[in-house]
């Protein structure tokens, strides 16, 4: 994805999950697997729809001071949830099988694990292995690759031979492990190669790097053929300049010589109309489509014009390794348009991977059902798959409800914004006059629960200090009240805290309307804030009712 096309809450991240790599699936297979020697159209042929493992494996440090950290006090599992998802589980890639995708696309960068020879961690490597891993034994097509490392993959003529080198000594790593794997691993020589900065990174590079791009393509190949086990066979996938589609990308694309033919596909990138699908286009915004409206599908249709002339009607297959859309509130007009999007796709023989991240997840990885089940049910019709997804409702425990979170109110000095999750941190230092806090906004439909509730529960994840929960209600229009619970953040372990609301519980109201019982007050949400100034990291979520 486009850095461009995201939104960053680098005040916010995820919760740092503890993860315990299991040593059985941290292995690759130690001989060559049964390998079925397909051809790359066939394995396209092959993939009805896909999905992106998004921010995960594929996070990068952006300042200096995260590059430190990143090679010398994160740990793996911090790394993966450091730009805001919780680390991939055995149930998330159960989920997206279950929901119709047959193929899963694992974008990896290595850049930050490497150390100075280009070694890579075996820490990093073992994880990554146990998720190709949970794919395997969910029978899914799987895609890897080099995601987001343009720091050490450079294109232009003073820096291409040093990259050339640091891109073998990466792949020879790479290919060495996933040797044995079947046919269904699919490697992904890069993500969206180009010089991160220059005007011509999304408009499909200059000759010169185009020409040094191909250069590494076909040090890719020839890695990859003499890595040994399955990958003398393997089926292998390269990009175009920045993974456009545009005619220049296109048209500099040269195919690597190859030691078998039929083994190699093409990938490219379609966020399309770009007002729709970006949060912030530079071409406008826009929160509406329409696949009777020919201003919102020709950008679609003359987007893959040059992938066909060039590519599919010469036999050469294509994939489409990233679509999606950004959540604008926008829920119909999304599914409208990914049911056309994968509709043509198909048209054209092209085999898509939805991109799941951020405002564009669809999959709420914490509960393992879909946030956006029209979206999906969308793009399962489109694939002709029958795998009909349910909205998904409150978890009842006998009296237990899971809290339906509609959004999260993060705020600091008096700068507060509106985030669509399902859980929230906040982490920085709090001036003696300052404040910071979260708050969980309810759906309807849990307001007259949280006001007969007798107690309640949520997840942390902290750094040892304390802090307070406060149940935020009102008696008028501008008498606001607010019941303080206070509890402790246990450093670096996930635990659960339960707060007893017996309903004669009565404070004094701000607004100076008297003394008013709980029971009695509009409740309005949870807030969750530090108790004293100081450094603080708190993380929340799963928020649980008691009536």
């Amino acid at each position: 994805m486009k850095n461009y096309s995201f939104i960053r809450y680098m005040a916010i991240a995820v919760i740092f999950t503890v993860i315990s790599i299991s040593a059985a699936f941290a292995n690759p297979p130690a001989t060559p697997r049964q390998f079925n020697d397909i051809t790359a159209t066939e394995l396209v042929a092959n993939i009805t729809i896909g999905w992106n493992l998004g921010i995960g494996f594929d996070v990068v440090p952006e300042t200096p001071q995260q590059e430190v950290d990143f090679r010398n006090n994160l740990t793996i599992s911090q790394m993966e949830s450091f730009w805001g998802h919780p680390a991939a589980t055995r149930e998330n890639i159960i989920a997206v099988k279950n929901a119709g995708f047959n193929a899963i696309r694992i974008p990896v960068s290595w850049s930050k694990v490497v150390d100075s020879n280009y070694n890579i961690r075996a820490d990093w490597m073992a994880r990554v292995t146990e998720v190709v891993n949970w794919a395997v034994e969910n029978d899914m097509y799987i895609i890897i690759n080099t995601h987001s490392d343009e720091s050490i993959f450079k294109f232009t003529n003073s820096e291409v031979e040093t990259s050339l080198r640091t891109f073998a000594k990466i792949w020879e790593q790479i290919a060495h492990n996933f040797r044995n794997y079947n046919e269904k691993l699919v490697f992904e020589a890069l993500n969206e190669p180009r010089t991160v900065g220059v005007w011509y990174e999304w408009l499909g590079g200059n000759d010169e790097e185009r020409a040094n791009l191909n250069r590494h393509y076909q040090v890719f190949v020839d890695v990859v053929r003499a890595s040994g086990g399955n990958n003398d066979k393997r089926i292998l996938m390269i990009t175009t300049y920045g993974a456009g589609a545009m005619a220049e990308a296109v048209n500099g694309l040269v195919l690597p010589n190859d030691t078998v033919p039929n083994k190699l596909v093409v990938s490219v990138h379609a966020y399309e109309p770009h007002p729709f699908c970006s949060p912030h286009s530079h071409l406008g915004n826009a929160t509406t489509w329409n696949a009777n409206n020919t201003r919102d599908t020709r950008p679609i249709s003359e987007h893959f014009t040059p992938v066909y002339n060039k590519f599919i009607r010469n036999g050469i297959p294509v994939i489409l390794g990233e679509f999606a859309s950004w959540d604008k509130n926008n829920t119909a007009a999304r599914a409208a348009h990914a049911e056309y999007f994968v509709n043509h796709l198909k048209s054209l023989g092209i085999a898509g991977f939805w991109w799941d991240a951020d405002g564009m997840s669809i999959l709420n990885r914490y509960t393992n059902t879909f946030d956006f089940p029209e979206i999906a049910n969308a793009l399962m019709r489109a694939a002709g798959v029958n795998a009909p997804i349910q909205p998904p409702k409150p978890a009842v425990e006998g009296t237990v409800a899971v809290f339906p979170i509609g959004g999260w109110q993060e705020g600091s000095d008096n700068n507060t914004r509106i985030v669509r999750l399902g859980w929230q941190r906040i982490q920085g230092t709090l001036a003696r006059d300052g404040y910071a806090f979260l708050s969980a906004v309810p759906d309807a439909a849990m307001l007259a629960r949280m006001r007969t509730m007798k107690s309640f529960s949520f997840m942390v994840f902290g750094d040892g200090k304390r802090y307070e929960v406060m149940i935020q209600t009102t008696d008028t229009s501008v008498a606001h009240n607010n019941y303080r619970f206070a509890f402790t953040a246990p450093a670096g372990v996930p635990t659960r805290i339960t707060v007893n609301v017996p309903a004669e519980l009565r404070q004094a109201d701000w607004g100076g309307v008297g003394v008013v019982p709980f029971n009695q007050r509009n409740v309005q949400n949870f807030i969750f804030a530090p108790t004293a100034p100081g450094t603080f990291d708190l993380a929340v979520w799963d928020i649980r009712i008691v009536q």
